[in-house]
């Protein structure tokens, strides 16, 4: 399953996220990927990789990207290699955008989570919302039959 996570952006998105992967860590029903996007490299070294705005375009026209969108002129991309994370049953969890909820939905099993603030008790709701979906998968999958 994709989570898109929908919380604030830029710095404090990152921070968000990176207080997820960090109490997740260890977990292999999760998967972080870390995506392509036309902005400078963060104070966290793991949370994009930055690229230029010529190397994004032709990276998505050749296929690179699962999913991309532009938002406030900043381009972001989810590398394609999430499609084999999601084939092996992760739940493969990304920062994104209202505007690609859509996309996302038409191409793969989505869950949305939504966070206001970039808190620690936003961290925690958003960590145990994972682990409770994780712990729903299991019992699908888990079922005699």
């Amino acid at each position: 399953m994709l989570v898109l996570v929908i919380g604030p952006s830029g710095e404090s998105g990152t921070a968000l996220l990176a207080g997820v992967r960090a109490a997740l860590a260890g977990d292999d029903r999760f998967s972080f990927p870390r995506p392509q996007i036309t902005r400078r490299a963060s104070g966290n070294p793991d949370s994009h990789e930055p690229v230029d705005r010529e190397s994004f375009e032709l990276r998505r026209a050749v296929g690179a990207y699962a999913m991309s969108w532009q938002e406030d002129g900043i381009r972001y991309g989810i590398p394609a290699e999430i499609a084999l994370d999601l084939d092996l049953g992760h739940i493969v969890v990304i920062a994104a955008a209202h505007a690609v909820i859509a996309e996302a939905s038409r191409r793969f099993r989505v869950s949305v989570l939504e966070s206001a603030a970039a808190s620690p008790d936003a961290v925690a709701t958003l960590v145990a919302e994972l682990r409770l979906l994780a712990r729903q998968l299991d019992s699908v999958v888990s079922l005699p039959g």
